[in-house]
């Protein structure tokens, strides 16, 4: 895995593991809540494993997590009720839209593109801003 992106699973880790300590649970009470083994936890903190998304998806359901923040640590932790996935901004509305609907596998399969995606964002712009040239 490309330096970058071990260093960007270890900031989410980071973050998800500050998420847990704010809401006062110990990794024991969060696999409870969430549904998954402290194992997962642990690993998924320590970074030692990339966040399963339907864990993503649970903190934001569960507890309110602004998902922009575990991303990117832009914003609040914590989205205030009224601010949900339509306050988030269109593309990961739309990400998180679409990864509710979509089994394991296609997830991996997203997760691979997204990871490609971010590798080869320059190569990505140039030739969407080429296409609109050409139009």
């Amino acid at each position: 895995m490309k330096k970058e992106l071990v260093n960007e699973i270890s900031n989410i880790s980071e973050r998800m593991k500050e998420v847990r300590k704010r809401l006062g649970l110990t990794m024991d009470r969060m696999a409870d809540s969430m549904g998954f083994s402290k194992s997962i936890i642990s690993e998924v903190e320590s970074g030692k494993k990339k966040p399963p998304f339907v864990y993503i998806l649970g903190l934001y359901h569960e507890f309110n997590v602004n998902i922009m923040y575990l991303f990117s640590g832009e914003g609040e932790m914590f989205l205030e009720n009224q601010v949900r996935l339509d306050k988030l901004p269109p593309e990961i509305h739309q990400m998180v839209s679409m990864m509710e609907k979509v089994p394991a596998v296609k997830y991996a399969m997203l997760l691979h593109f997204s990871e490609y995606r971010q590798r080869n964002k320059d190569i990505i712009e140039k030739t969407l801003q080429e296409n609109q040239e050409n139009k």
